[in-house]
């Protein structure tokens, strides 16, 4: 066993270099190596291989170039205290990478020192506590103790343990970074134990594009540090215990962009000022650890204590929780909800509405969740009547946040009573229910007869153009009658009044496919001549279904708008479904009018 040690009162360390300290782990014969009260620093001449360049800022895996291109393999464990890394005038970048540790490594008051690229095939335990000597002590200049774990992989989970007196925050300038870094669960049984980040009092604690694998707990305490940033990390079968405190001389806190796919636990202080935390990044549930821990453990039943954590924090009483407990007890419902509203005031705040509108709309679901089981135990017209609004105003405008919702669902009410309206005549059509029958009596008299389809149109408009040739009659025959105004207005009314159908006589004239009767036409021509007449038979049909649907989207409109001229067009059993609808229409737009003013407000 190698350790050197000197006296406490004084933070004058023994100085080694890189390939020194290799060395002695290399020469420790016991299976632990122990080593206290140390400066690792670097030299020229022997320690080439651990000197690294940073290339860019992205700090991904093509950020880094190394000068030693193999991993070293430590088979001891390690338990290191009071040891930095660094060379005295920090001229060259010189860092712990590409090494591989077999056994647990125990790190206390390393407060300089960069793992780049390391795995740690077993538990890493990182603690600092007061006992710790400030950077300015063995390093030239106001140095940050910095340590940083970067594309580090940690195959047993980690525990990170730091806390410091208040009055020591900036005297010691401790800077803890984790990053770009797999961690694993610790144990076999994931819930046994979990991987845990806590720090008290330090500059800041940075733990950016992580991935936490799992499942397994994930607890991080942040607690009155000067700066603290939760970014880009996914965690996606991993409960987070997340315990964010920031103090009066916070900078800032932020967790953002993250991906929590299941529960956060959360203890945060939300209504500090410097506090940023997105609520998208919440794909399943967050729950007050407070309510959760002091209030419902109680109701957890654990069988040994062994497996406490498994049982604890197991799928079974989370959803017991979520969907039973936090509605029924009135202290846990209060808590949750003063969680969320304290939420709510932050992204109002900082005019954050959309975030603002989504966590409204997950207070309003758990008091939906209330009232539902209020109804239950005290089942009246009031609780039934209250339940069911708060239901009818999420399904139409998500509680008055999207009115945009509303316009959406009332679109789907229209087309819904629009296709009840297209079965059943309405008087808005002239011969709805004949039209079809018509076609066929049109195309039947075409192909029987000599004349051609133009004819044959006209002759079925003989009977609508009579008025317009009696009122031609007329004109003429007063010519010279009366005065001039008024023949030479009149004709051109006329012409006016039958260009319509002459247009479309002229249009049927132009395709006029057949000569003679079809029982007069060869063979040969029969058959090509019979799709055409198909086809434009056809064509008609689907105009005419055309404007019934037409037709009843209009009827559809009209009642849901409840405009109405004096009488529903329609008459039999959706008579009374149109008055139905125009009481649906007269609620849905009054909820988006209501629900549109609120957010012209806000």
């Amino acid at each position: 066993m190698i350790s050197f040690v000197c006296q406490s009162q004084t933070t004058i360390l023994n100085t080694i270099s890189y390939h020194q300290f290799f060395e002695l782990i290399e020469q420790e014969t016991d299976s632990v190596f122990q080593l206290s009260n140390t400066l690792v620093t670097y030299n020229n001449l022997t320690d080439i291989d651990f000197q690294y360049q940073i290339l860019s800022n992205t700090f991904d895996s093509k950020s880094y170039k190394f000068t030693r291109k193999d991993s070293i393999i430590v088979d001891k464990t390690l338990k290191l205290d009071n040891v930095q890394f660094a060379d005295k005038n920090r001229s060259e970048l010189a860092g712990l990478y590409l090494i591989s540790f077999k056994k647990p490594v125990f790190l206390n008051n390393t407060i300089l020192v960069d793992f780049i690229n390391c795995t740690f095939h077993r538990q890493l335990n990182y603690t600092s506590n007061n006992n710790l000597i400030s950077s300015k002590s063995f390093l030239k200049g106001d140095h940050n103790s910095m340590s940083k774990f970067d594309q580090c992989v940690f195959k047993k989970g980690l525990i990170c343990h730091s806390a410091l007196n208040p009055s020591d925050l900036k005297e010691r300038n401790l800077q803890i970074s984790f990053s770009n870094s797999i961690i694993y669960p610790e144990a076999k049984n994931p819930f046994n134990r979990h991987s845990q980040i806590t720090t008290s009092n330090i500059i800041q604690l940075a733990i950016e594009k992580c991935d936490f694998k799992g499942p397994g707990i994930v607890s991080i305490l942040a607690l009155e540090n000067l700066v603290f940033w939760m970014r880009d990390n996914t965690l996606d079968a991993q409960i987070l215990s997340l315990k964010a405190h920031p103090n009066s001389i916070s900078q800032f806190y932020e967790v953002s962009n993250n991906n929590f796919e299941e529960t956060v636990f959360a203890d945060i202080i939300f209504s500090h000022d410097n506090l940023s935390f997105e609520w998208e990044q919440i794909k399943s549930n967050i729950i007050n650890t407070f309510s959760y821990s002091f209030e419902f453990s109680s109701n957890v039943k654990t069988k040994n204590t062994e497996d406490y954590w498994q049982q604890y924090y197991s799928p079974k009483h989370i959803n017991k929780y979520i969907t039973n407990y936090r509605i029924k007890a009135p202290r846990a419902y209060k808590d949750e909800t003063k969680m969320l509203g304290m939420l709510y005031n932050r992204y109002k705040t900082n005019h954050n509405t959309e975030s603002a509108n989504q966590v409204y709309i997950a207070i309003k679901d758990l008091e939906t969740q209330r009232l539902a089981y209020l109804y239950d135990i005290e089942p009246t017209f009031k609780t039934y009547f209250t339940w069911k609004v708060n239901q009818f105003l999420k399904l139409f405008s998500a509680y008055g946040t999207e009115p945009a919702q509303a316009i959406i669902v009332s679109m789907y009410v229209i087309f819904f009573f629009a296709l009840i309206y297209l079965f059943f005549p309405n008087s808005w059509e002239a011969n709805g229910k004949n039209r079809i029958l018509n076609r066929y009596q049109f195309f039947l008299k075409y192909m029987n007869k000599r004349a051609g389809i133009h004819e044959v149109y006209l002759e079925d408009q003989k009977e609508n153009l009579k008025d317009y040739e009696n009122y031609k009659h007329l004109v003429e025959s007063t010519e010279g009658k009366v005065p001039k105004f008024f023949s030479k207005t009149a004709l051109p009314l006329y012409k006016w009044s039958i260009s319509k159908t002459l247009i479309s006589s002229n249009f049927l004239e132009q395709f006029d496919i057949m000569q003679g009767t079809w029982e007069e036409l060869p063979k040969k021509k029969r058959f090509w001549k019979s799709a055409l007449l198909i086809s434009a038979f056809l064509t008609t049909v689907i105009y005419d279904l055309f404007i019934k649907i037409i037709n009843a989207i209009m009827l559809s409109i009209n009642t849901f708008t409840t405009l109405g001229f004096g009488e529903i067009p329609i008459k039999g059993f959706p008579r009374y479904l149109a008055i139905l609808q125009g009481f649906i229409g007269w609620f849905m737009l009054t909820i988006f009018s209501v629900s549109l003013i609120s957010q012209l407000l806000n």
